[in-house]
């Protein structure tokens, strides 16, 4: 089962930048589409305030996103695996039909012409 979760997404080139202990910046940048992590929220060097003012002008938007729950990527890896094992069972099916055919004409090619069986 998927559940929706709310994100936010810059919809404008966002830039910033923190600052070291020792006074340097370090300048960051956002593309638009980009998801405001926590992470990327910091590195620009937003304060909560800055972020619910550029949610009101638009510069973020807060946006609705499926996530799969983990039981949804457990039957997947299940499903997967099914297949998986299917396919080489029927792999090895066919390789032995295989082989068992070679060795039929190779039978077959042994014995004289006209001959009965």
């Amino acid at each position: 089962m998927t559940t929706v979760t709310m994100i936010l997404v810059a919809m404008v080139l966002l830039s910033g930048a923190t600052k070291a202990k020792d006074g340097r910046l370090t300048p960051f940048s956002v593309q638009p589409g980009t998801e405001l992590t926590d992470a990327v929220i910091a590195q620009l060097g937003l304060a909560d305030a800055e972020v619910a003012a550029l949610l009101e002008k638009g510069a973020i938007a807060e946006v609705a996103a499926r996530v799969a729950s983990s039981a949804d990527v457990d039957a997947a890896a299940a499903d997967l695996a099914e297949l998986e094992a299917e396919l080489a069972a029927e792999t090895k099916r066919a390789d032995d039909a295989e082989a068992k055919v070679k060795d039929l004409e190779a039978k077959l090619a042994a014995k004289p012409a006209g001959a009965a069986a």
